[in-house]
């Protein structure tokens, strides 16, 4: 549905899944060979621990920039890549741009904005590393539009460490500034049979080794990014062992 004055391609990652999207995903790379640009996987690779963005997807895109829509989420805007294209284009210090984005759970039959952030104003809104350290939850990932240069600069960083999608919000945050379109865009799906809520967060002891992890991955950027931000990422580490003290009763 995206209508642009630019060419873009689809990067579709199918990893030997066994629902029968890969055959959806050779439906549309038949009716459009020229955008729909598929990797079908004959084993699983993500249990083998290969990294799919650097093994796979990054020696393929053509582009300039990158947009970022996970399996269980989609856009709802027929310019969305051309609108935020456009800011890109004429905003050199900006490194990331996104918007709005519409929660939907997938159990409880209803939606609300995926936003804490205050978007009453009528004009865009400007962004800084502080304030995205601060709450990861300010955009979702289904908004993220960036320079594919971002992976070629953090290459050693992101190959080491496993790729949540806060550290992309971080990093690219202390890159530039962040620009927010203040539009619903993208609906996020929450719930659904394959989704980390479903998988991780209400399995206790999943949760909890994830929480470590990430709490670990936090420690390597606050290093990485030279302390710079240190006082905000060390508060957000204490609320994850705070909340991985309550799971744990």
């Amino acid at each position: 549905m995206q209508k642009t004055n630019f060419e873009y391609e689809v990067l579709v990652h199918d990893d030997a899944s066994t629902d029968g999207t890969a055959a959806i995903i050779k439906e549309y790379e038949l009716k459009y060979p020229n955008i729909i640009k598929p990797i079908y996987q004959k084993e699983n690779i993500y249990s083998k621990g290969i990294n799919r963005t650097y093994e796979y997807m990054l020696p393929r895109t053509r582009g300039k920039y990158i947009a970022i829509c996970e399996g269980d989420d989609y856009w709802t805007d027929s310019y969305k890549l051309q609108k935020q294209y456009e800011y890109m284009e004429t905003h050199p210090s900006c490194s990331l741009v996104v918007h709005k984005t519409i929660c939907n759970y997938i159990e409880g039959k209803y939606s609300e904005p995926f936003t804490t952030y205050d978007f009453s104003k009528p004009e865009n809104c400007e962004l800084e590393a502080k304030d995205v350290i601060n709450n990861h939850c300010l955009f979702h990932t289904s908004s993220l539009f960036f320079k594919k240069e971002y992976y070629y600069n953090n290459k050693t960083f992101l190959m080491e460490n496993k790729g949540f999608d806060y550290v992309a919000k971080i990093l690219l945050a202390t890159e530039g500034k962040v620009h927010v379109i203040p539009e619903f865009m993208s609906v996020y799906r929450k719930g659904t049979e394959s989704s980390w809520t479903k998988n991780v967060s209400n399995i206790s002891s999943k949760y909890i080794e994830h929480t470590k992890y990430a709490i670990d991955v936090l420690n390597k950027i606050d290093a990485y990014t030279n302390y710079q931000y240190t006082q905000l990422i060390q508060k957000d580490i204490l609320k994850r062992e705070f909340d991985m003290y309550v799971e744990q009763r």
